[in-house]
């Protein structure tokens, strides 16, 4: 369980990756900015999840194949490259 200002997520059972919270900057990982009552399955990622922590604009997860997934605000914080949110 991660808790941020403004979303928080969990790592189920079997590794998969949920949010809620407040969704501006794609910081929920649902591939928009709307905000979530209840918890939601983040479906793009391609591995089981270890891991996860929130940041005030953006959320990382750790995968089973040793992959970190960044998604949010943050532009150049977020490890990508292109200085943009993500």
């Amino acid at each position: 369980v991660a808790l941020g200002a403004r979303h928080s997520a969990v790592v189920d059972a079997e590794g998969g990756l949920w949010t809620w919270g407040t969704g501006d900057f794609g910081r929920l990982g649902h591939g928009g900015s709307e905000h979530e009552r209840e918890p939601r399955r983040v479906q793009a990622l391609p591995t089981r999840v270890v891991a996860v922590a929130l940041g005030t604009l953006f959320t990382a997860a750790v995968g089973a194949d040793g992959g970190v997934y960044t998604w949010g605000g943050g532009g150049p914080f977020l490890g990508h490259g292109s200085g943009e949110d993500e």
